[in-house]
């Protein structure tokens, strides 16, 4: 009689760990929905899908008794036949599993996988606030990067969720964390975001309140000022963004004018409309809003090819 293995088996089950095979592929891929399919598992289906198990886990009482057993919250996570370093965490959100995970020493700032994400970043991205306090009052640094060189706030202001960018700034997140890709800080983040104007304003005001530069530039020599929406403007200004600051093209905000209540502030707080660029361009030329146009033709603006 013979007898089919499951879908992945080569090797007979070992009964104990000194005989486990390395290579995951030669352990059985178990199934595990009830606590009385934890108790059936063998050490090395423990050792080898343990951490995809608990990244699986749909109870508590399974999670508890995968860890009871020994499984690993951080460990290889078995994903479409491939293994990776990784943690149960990432992949399992349900807030008791992951308090559970957090308790047996699960490393909510681990970046995972290929494309480098963390539990904690990944909290951030989706603005998933019960997430993201019950990581931080687990003890993980809130600016604690992924692989991309992103920080939590980072990424929650660049998707613009206000009470997660609230909670990490309240729980000691920098301000001026910057990504490593490019030294853009979060309010550069929000700034470039696609979105409400006014969701900008007032998280430029919570960024500013803690304490964000309003002169920091990033690699391209972008201010916050270089990037903001009209609404935004006055209230960088105020906080003492400049007008002057110029960008590695040798631009002033006012060359990135999207409207006239924007240029005119800009030139109320002493823009000089004539400057020139480093291709000898002004605002003029540079503005593609016609209502701009018009307001700086009317305020003594020129060409560069004219000047």
């Amino acid at each position: 009689m013979k007898f089919l293995l499951p879908l992945g088996a080569l090797l007979p089950l070992c009964l104990c760990e000194c005989s486990c095979p390395a290579d995951f592929r030669e352990v059985p891929r178990p199934r595990v929905d009830t606590v009385a399919q934890v108790k059936e598992l063998s050490s090395c289906q423990i050792k080898h899908y343990g951490t995809t198990l608990l990244a699986e886990a749909r109870s508590t009482a399974v999670a508890s008794a995968l860890l009871e057993r020994g499984a690993l919250p951080d460990g290889t996570i078995i994903r479409n036949g491939k293994a990776e370093s990784g943690t149960a965490l990432l992949h399992n959100t349900n807030p008791a599993i992951a308090k559970l995970l957090l308790q047996a020493g699960a490393d909510a700032g681990m970046t995972c996988g290929t494309e480098g994400h963390s539990p904690l970043c990944t909290a951030a991205r989706k603005g998933d606030t019960a997430a993201l306090s019950l990581m931080l009052n687990s003890g993980v640094q809130p600016d604690t990067k992924d692989a991309e060189g992103a920080t939590p706030l980072y990424l929650a202001a660049a998707n613009l969720h206000y009470d997660a960018c609230q909670l990490l700034l309240s729980k000691g997140a920098s301000p001026d964390s910057t990504h490593t890709s490019d030294n853009s800080a979060p309010l550069h983040a929000a700034l470039r975001a696609a979105g409400s104007a006014d969701t900008k304003l007032r998280l430029a005001q919570m960024l500013l309140q803690a304490g964000a530069n309003p002169l920091h530039a990033d690699a391209e020599g972008m201010t916050p000022l270089h990037l903001a929406p009209a609404a935004v403007t006055p209230l960088l200004i105020a906080a003492g963004g400049s007008v002057h600051a110029e960008d590695m093209r040798g631009r002033t905000p006012l060359f990135y004018s999207k409207d006239p209540a924007q240029a005119e502030a800009l030139l109320q707080a002493g823009a000089v409309i004539n400057t020139r660029d480093h291709l000898g361009n002004t605002a003029f030329d540079t503005v593609t809003d016609a209502r701009v146009k018009s307001l700086l033709l009317v305020r003594g603006a020129n060409s560069g090819s004219t000047l």
